[in-house]
Parts: structure tokens; C-alpha cells; sequence
């Protein structure tokens, strides 16, 4: 549906502007083939210099076969090998002659005029092989075809008797859209919808902040004791105690024997090694004698 109504837009804009073409209509314009005059219902047109005839009439004379495609405002000419294709609106021509494909550029491009499709007759003649000139002061269009003898004009004849009534013409274009118009009143509330479907479940919440230390609870009961520890390094040496009281007296001892043995007379020499010096006796001596006691 959108896409019919920027169709029908674009077809009311090209409509537009053929109305604006500079057509000349200074004086009657006309169209000769072969001698012979061509009456139609719309009259040749001048618009930029560009004489546009219709096609239909026109190119049947020529001996082309026309073919109208309404829905994309194109038209075909075709003879023999030729096609050439134009566009209503588009300045730019196809045509093939065989396999081979030209795009020409167009001085007028086809318009639409009184539900006519109007080409330039200049560029269709030349691509069917005829002759074409243009006559000034007749504001006439001569064209003769390959072959064709060159006539002149005889009188004018009676009048024909009326023609069928022509077939209906399409459909035109859409017209433009109308104001919006004003905003009726507000309609009556609605009845309340049904209950939408429970939603799926959404997706785990962030973790929240760090709530504030609580208050602190009672002293909880003693545990139980603990194993025993190993036994600590050994202390420094303690200063020296003071001098205890004099022990008790010893037992006696045994009694000595008696000696019965005299020392043996020495030289002075030994006296003198075995005394200190003195005379006397070395103190050896002294404990041994007081040990024999």
C-alpha cells in the first residue's frame, strides 16, 4: 500500500512538470510522411527547439510495432532488428540493433501532453533509416521513407464520417492528498485487558552493600586447657650464693705405723739437692713426715 502511493506521488510530480514544458505555440505545427499529411487528435509540438509528435500514428506509418507499459511510463518502437526504448520523462534512449546495446542521449525527452505519449520525431525517424526536414515556413515536418516516392499534396478531401468511439483511456493519476482534517472527539474508555502472561524471571540482583558491624555479643565460656608446652630454654647461671656454715669435724683417721727405717746418711751434695737452700729439710719432706706422725 506505501509503495502504490509513492507511485501515485511520483506520477503527480512528473505530471507537474510537464505542465511547465515551454511549449510553442505560435503557430500550428505539421507532420508529412511520404507526402501525405497526418491528422491526429493532438497536433506536433515544439518544446525547446525539439519537435514531438505522437507516437502512436506516427511510427505505425514507419512501419514499427508500439508497445505501452503504463505501470513504468516506458514505450517500444520496434522494426526489424531496431528496438528502441524511451522513457517518459528520462533524457536518455535505449536502443539495440541486434546484440548490440546504445544509450543515447535525448535534446527533448518523451512527454506526456493531452494523454499522448510525444516523442522527438527527429530521433525516431533517423533510427528507422528515413529522411527527415524540417520546412520553416510551413512549420512543417517532411519525412520520407527508403524507397518511397516523394508526392505532392492533393486537395483536401470530404470530410470522413465519425470515427468508433476510441477505447477508455488509464486511469489517472492520483491526486494530491487533502488537509488533515480536524480530531474528532476523544471516544469512550475501553474495558480493561486481560491479564498479560506472567513474565520471565529476571536476572540475579547485584550484591548489595556491607551492612554496619553489629553490637558485641556476651563473653562466650573459658575453652578447654590447652596441652602442655615444651620445656622452656635453660636461664642464665644465678649469681654465686653466699659461704654456707663450717661443715662438722671429720672422723679421726687412721693411725700411722711406726718407722723403724733411718734415712741414710747423704753427701753434702745430696743434702743440698734435697733441701731448699736452708739447711733444712724440703717441704716434701715436711709432709712426709707429717703423714708418718
Amino acid at each position: 500500500m506505501k509503495r502504490n502511493w509513492r507511485k501515485s506521488l511520483a506520477s503527480m510530480a512528473l505530471a507537474a512538470s510537464l505542465l511547465l514544458l515551454p511549449v510553442s505555440q505560435a503557430a500550428a505545427l505539421s507532420l508529412t510522411i511520404d507526402g501525405n499529411v497526418q491528422k491526429q487528435d493532438v497536433d506536433p509540438v515544439m518544446v525547446n527547439n525539439v519537435v514531438l509528435v505522437p507516437m502512436k500514428g506516427t511510427l505505425d506509418r514507419l512501419g514499427a510495432k508500439l508497445q505501452w507499459y503504463g505501470s513504468t511510463q516506458t514505450v517500444t518502437a520496434a522494426k526489424g532488428d531496431t528496438v528502441v526504448t524511451l522513457k517518459i520523462a528520462d533524457p536518455v534512449a535505449t536502443v539495440k540493433n541486434g546484440s548490440e546495446v546504445t544509450q543515447i542521449k535525448l535534446d527533448q525527452p518523451a512527454a506526456l501532453i493531452n494523454n499522448r505519449v510525444m516523442v522527438p520525431v527527429r530521433f525516431l525517424v533517423d533510427q528507422f533509416g528515413a529522411d527527415i526536414t524540417w520546412d520553416k515556413a510551413s512549420q512543417t515536418v517532411v519525412v520520407k521513407t527508403t524507397g518511397a516516392p516523394q508526392s505532392t499534396q492533393g486537395a483536401k478531401g470530404d470530410k470522413g464520417d465519425k470515427g468508433d468511439k476510441g477505447d477508455k483511456g488509464d486511469t489517472g493519476a492520483t491526486g494530491a492528498t487533502g488537509a488533515t482534517g480536524a480530531a474528532g472527539p476523544a471516544g469512550a474508555k475501553g474495558d480493561k485487558g486481560d491479564k498479560g502472561e506472567k513474565g520471565d524471571k529476571g536476572d540475579k540482583g547485584d550484591t548489595g552493600a556491607i551492612g554496619p558491624a553489629g553490637a558485641t555479643g556476651p563473653e562466650g565460656p573459658a575453652g578447654a586447657k590447652g596441652d602442655k608446652g615444651d620445656t622452656g630454654a635453660i636461664g642464665p647461671t644465678g649469681p654465686a650464693g653466699a659461704t654456707g656454715p663450717q661443715g662438722p669435724q671429720g672422723e679421726k683417721g687412721d693411725t700411722g705405723g711406726n718407722r723403724t727405717d733411718r734415712p741414710c746418711r747423704r753427701d753434702r751434695s745430696s743434702r743440698s739437692a734435697g733441701s731448699n737452700g736452708t739447711g733444712r729439710p724440703h717441704w716434701r719432706d715436711r709432709a712426709s713426715r707429717s703423714a708418718g706422725r
